[in-house]
């Protein structure tokens, strides 16, 4: 038992990303949370991980809550609510309203303040003194919709504007607007910015439509808002609250990427710019290099009809083109039955040559210049995968330790 702790605390010394039993706990909480897949939540709060336990293992990485689709739709209803309540307007017009500010409740309260009929001019609602409201699915009996041109008994619904179209085509102009992906859409009236709450969607609109709009606008809270984003792993489906000034952060599942909005980049990079590395691993996955590759080490077939890419296998400068049997010299490109002597094409003639040397020359510089990032960049990625395995292995062993320990 003695020799077992002392190799407990040897382990605890050199491997630091063991952590505490408590670290070990939250550890094993959040990989059987995970190991559910991708339809995962927690029903009684959004918070799924903080990654405060992750800085040592890698102290660029920031904390971060993590929210799935369904944690996303909570947040956005307790937001709502709460500026319903302050602002004394229903939970659809809230969301309308925090979504014309990236859903900066402070910002909206900030400039509620200084001017709200300007605040609900750019969310697309009406003034908010104004008497005029909204009316959804009005039995009228003699009414003329001018869309579809339908007359007699309908039911209408209008805008706060007092634009009024039977139900089947506001219900028809939604559901299109929703199959599209749009969920910011206003009143089909031509010139008319008021936009259709969320109310009207689910009193005109059937069920699957309903649910998508939904599903949208929760996409819509991630896309608009400054301070989330969806991490960019396929097949994550995780928000991540990624907060102000952080380098990288790390979903609940263990996915770390850059924390700048709008990176598509799986994986952190830091200290690369999101420019940059997005174009070396363009740079690495196109054929650009290939090419270089053909330029600087093969010659194209000196035959018109041919030009085919040929790399020269042996000594000889009698080259033989296998696709069309054309014979030709390697050095000059010359017609080798017109090629009388084995030494004239030695000579250096600038002004025949000096396009194509430098041309091979500047390909031959660039791709090695690629590989010898490129072979760096490899290794790197390797040692670190490496690391990692050997990390786990590291902390499965620590917890079996700790685990023989306590028994």
């Amino acid at each position: 038992m003695d020799e077992a702790w002392r190799l407990a605390q040897r382990l605890s010394r050199t491997v630091s990303a063991a952590g505490s039993e408590l670290t070990s706990a939250l550890s094993a909480a959040t990989n059987s949370l995970v190991s559910s897949g991708s339809g995962f939540s927690v029903p009684d709060s959004d918070y799924i991980y903080d990654s405060s336990d992750e800085h040592e293992k890698h102290p660029d990485t920031a904390n971060a809550t993590c929210m799935d689709e369904n944690s996303v739709m909570r947040r956005q209803e307790e937001d709502a609510e709460e500026i319903s309540e302050d602002f004394g307007v229903d939970a659809a017009s809230a969301t309308l309203l925090l979504r014309s500010v990236g859903w900066d409740k402070e910002q909206l309260v900030s400039q509620y303040y200084e001017d709200p009929r300007q605040v609900f001019l750019n969310a697309g609602l009406p003034d908010p003194n104004s008497t005029n409201q909204a009316v959804i699915s009005q039995e009228m009996t003699d009414f003329t919709c001018g869309i579809c041109c339908s007359e007699g008994a309908m039911r209408v619904t209008a805008c706060a504007a007092g634009h009024r179209y039977c139900d089947e085509c506001w219900g028809s102009f939604i559901s299109m607007k929703v199959q599209e992906g749009d969920t910011i859409i206003t009143c089909p009236e031509d010139k008319c910015d008021l936009q259709v709450t969320e109310q009207v969607v689910h009193a005109l609109c059937d069920v699957v439509t309903s649910e998508k709009y939904k599903r949208f606008l929760a996409c819509a809270f991630v896309a608009e808002s400054d301070n989330t984003v969806w991490c960019p792993f396929a097949d994550c489906g995780l928000a991540v609250n990624v907060g102000h000034g952080a380098v990288a952060v790390m979903c609940a599942r263990g996915h770390r990427f850059c924390a700048s909005p709008g990176c598509k980049i799986n994986g952190a990079h830091a200290p690369a710019t999101c420019a940059s590395a997005a174009e070396w691993l363009q740079k690495c996955q196109d054929d650009t290099e290939t090419f270089k590759w053909l330029s600087a080490n093969t010659q194209t077939c000196p035959n018109a009809k041919c030009s085919s890419t040929i790399e020269k296998n042996g000594g000889c400068n009698h080259m033989t083109c296998k696709k069309c049997k054309h014979h030709f010299c390697w050095v000059c490109l010359g017609d080798w039955s017109s090629h009388n002597d084995y030494y004239s094409c030695n000579k250096f003639d600038p002004e025949k040559l000096a396009n194509r040397k430098k041309e091979g020359q500047e390909s031959r510089a660039a791709l090695e210049r690629y590989l010898h990032f490129y072979h760096r960049y490899q290794n790197h990625a390797n040692s670190l995968k490496l690391e990692a395995e050997y990390q786990d292995r590291s902390e499965k062993r620590m917890l079996e330790l700790q685990a023989l320990i306590q028994t």
